[in-house]
């Protein structure tokens, strides 16, 4: 399931800015700005879903990030990429 972005494409938002306009959604974004130790720090959203795999799929580009918005899970549950 895709959502509509509803946002600027060309809105860049901080890191903490996610969670507000994307509560707990997975989002693909192209970072504009990391820190020293390579972090994204500022981006722009591509796409977002419910889940990781919406969020990654036809992109239109193979080179962006993956974030989730909401809180880490519990530690039973296991993600790979």
């Amino acid at each position: 399931m895709n959502l509509d972005l509803n946002v600027d494409p060309e809105k860049i938002f901080t890191i903490d800015e996610l969670a507000e306009p994307f509560p707990r959604q997975w989002l693909a974004v192209n970072v504009v700005e990391r820190d020293n130790n390579g972090q994204p720090v500022r981006v722009k959203v591509i796409k977002r879903g419910v889940d990781a795999f919406s969020a990654r799929v036809d992109t239109g580009t193979t080179s962006f990030c993956t974030l989730y918005t909401g809180p880490v899970p519990e530690l039973r549950h296991v993600g790979m990429f």
